[in-house]
């Protein structure tokens, strides 16, 4: 039987050369070459990790496929929540949750649109053929919509969300470059106005951009100048009206804008990480009010200071309260400390590792806002909280619905079955508090008793001690 003499070769390269009367013929294997090249271009076009186009390819595409299109829309999605999964459960986690994005995402787009990861967190997508904004828009709402439902990575649900930017071809942009800088910018200021929705892009967004840097620019001089001051919100007793403690609530003395309202610059503080800085002068002009209060005499009250999520994230919050109270030579117990549902959601051991750290400096903790979180019965009874906040909005629906106060209810008895005590926030009105006296919650907050104001004001509130009509002077 004759041997089989056939070369197993994926790729060759021929030589002819006339030898006297004959040709010889070599051969040369280049299939490893080949394959090299392959896994190189490869490398080049797609990301690794979602098998989707790289950014280097997808913009190399963009100008033929603009070329070939009537009419276009290029979407720039962002992850909302994807930095805090990533830093509380570690990259691998990441990594899943990107791969399970980018199927997600895929499964809502026809073939002839294209996919991108553009790096980090960040998709393109663009639509084509696109007829304007409705269609857009549609996708752009089914995508919003599929990303809203959690993450199953492993046995646990990440719930991260999505916001996206959109630019229209020809209108927005006439080259895969304005473009993208176009919906990138649209997606940026959608988002600082409120995660998890999709914003077109228009000129003004431009100088929306420019306001917020030179904000930022102005917040960090304030920081240099010393411009943020603090007001306090007297909390009564429920029901004898007196005085127990205060909130302490961060403002922004500018020398030509006046007082800035919190709203215009503590999400930007939150977005851009200066809220850490912030947080921590709110500390320590805490620390020292208490100091001055001390030295003039007055009888004091506990305060309140708020840490966002992001402070209390990053730790350090118990190192900080420890030095100011040392410095300002100020007992732990005039001072307590509010976090949000929202920051006790990452890592728990690291959470638990942090509150009990503060505990043991002798500070109590509130959980504020409570009802716009995710906090469980179960939660709260293991972070070992002392106060429950009860978020305004529920203070709100006392007085107009019968479920209102059922749900009040509800949460008075939970928490003082976990020995929790219960503020109510945004109290305005003698009817809401007629009901709150009536569902034995201990303290109200709000500006029924009293808005915001500084401090040599508050100081004539605690002289005066009994802030409700016909309570003792």
């Amino acid at each position: 039987m004759p041997s089989d003499n056939r070369l197993n070769i994926s790729w060759g390269r021929r030589r002819l050369v006339r030898v006297g009367n004959g040709l010889a013929v070599t051969l040369q294997d280049i299939s490893e070459k080949k394959a090299h090249e392959s896994q190189l271009e490869r490398l080049a076009n797609e990301d690794t990790l979602t098998g989707l186009a790289s950014r280097h390819a997808f913009l190399e595409r963009m100008p033929a496929m603009l070329a070939e299109a009537q009419g276009a829309a290029l979407l720039f999605i962002d992850l909302d929540e994807f930095k805090h999964v990533n830093d509380t459960h570690g990259h691998a986690t990441g990594d899943q949750l990107l791969k399970s994005a980018a199927g997600r995402l895929l499964s809502l787009l026809r073939p002839s649109d294209q996919v991108a990861r553009f790096g980090g967190d960040e998709f393109v997508v663009l639509l084509s053929p696109c007829d304007g904004e409705r269609m857009a828009a549609s996708v752009a709402a089914r995508i919003v919509e599929a990303f809203a439902v959690p993450f199953l990575i492993g046995d646990e649900l990440h719930a991260v969300g999505s916001s996206i930017g959109i630019s229209l071809y020809p209108r927005d942009g006439l080259d895969a470059e304005t473009l993208v800088k176009h919906s990138d910018i649209a997606m940026y200021v959608g988002k600082n106005e409120g995660k998890g929705q999709y914003r077109f892009f228009d000129p003004s967004l431009s100088s929306t951009l420019n306001s917020r840097a030179r904000l930022k620019q102005n917040m960090l001089e304030a920081l240099e100048a010393d411009q943020f001051v603090l007001y306090y919100q007297p909390r009564v007793d429920a029901h004898s009206g007196e005085l127990l403690s205060m909130e302490a609530l961060v403002r922004w003395r500018h020398p030509t804008l006046g007082m800035v309202a919190p709203g215009e610059f503590i999400p930007l503080a939150e977005a851009t990480g200066l809220i850490v800085r912030i947080g921590e002068a709110v500390i320590d002009k805490a620390c020292a009010q208490l100091a001055a209060w001390r030295e003039a005499g007055a009888a004091l009250v506990p305060v309140s200071i708020n840490v966002s999520p992001k402070q209390f994230l990053r730790g350090g919050v118990q190192r900080q309260l420890s030095a100011a109270l040392l410095r300002h030579r100020v007992p732990a117990s005039l001072i307590e400390v509010e976090i949000t549902e929202s920051a006790m959601m990452g890592d728990q051991d690291d959470i638990l590792a942090e509150l009990a750290a503060l505990r043991s400096l002798g500070v109590k903790l509130h959980v504020d806002d409570f009802g716009t979180g995710y906090s469980s019965l179960s939660q709260l009874q293991r972070l070992k909280m002392d106060v429950l906040k009860v978020d305004r909005a529920f203070t709100t629906e006392l007085a107009n619905s019968k479920e209102g106060k059922v749900f009040f209810q509800a949460i008075v008895s939970m928490a003082h079955a976990l020995g929790m005590s219960v503020v109510a926030e945004g109290v305005e009105t003698e009817e809401q508090l007629a009901i709150l006296r009536n569902l034995d919650c201990n303290e109200v907050q709000g500006y029924y008793i009293a808005r915001p104001m500084p401090a040599h004001e508050m100081a004539v509130m605690m002289e005066r001690r009994y802030l409700l009509d016909g309570q003792p002077a």
